[in-house]
């Protein structure tokens, strides 16, 4: 069975990547193939741009109804912005 792992680990000075596999493993053959992609900086920090999330629910089966908000599900916000 293929398995498939994705993490963010630090390369040591010596250029190693040590990956720790699940404990069931030990002392079994794995094959392992490994893609890598440096992490920049920019890649690092949260994006603050809008644009970056268009797309981002192109998969979400969104329904539009004119039903509205269901007053069941509509929060409760008297007093919430009272002095």
């Amino acid at each position: 069975m293929i398995q498939s792992l994705q993490l963010r680990l630090k390369v040591d000075e010596q250029g190693r990547l040590q990956v720790q596999l699940p404990e069931n493993l030990a002392g079994s053959e794995v094959d392992v193939v490994l893609v890598y992609q440096s992490v920049t900086q920019e890649k690092e920090s949260q994006s603050t741009d809008l644009l970056d999330l268009y797309g981002c629910c192109a998969d979400d089966p969104i329904e539009v109804d004119n039903l509205g908000v269901s007053d069941a599900l509509d929060d409760n916000l008297i007093g919430v912005f009272d002095d």
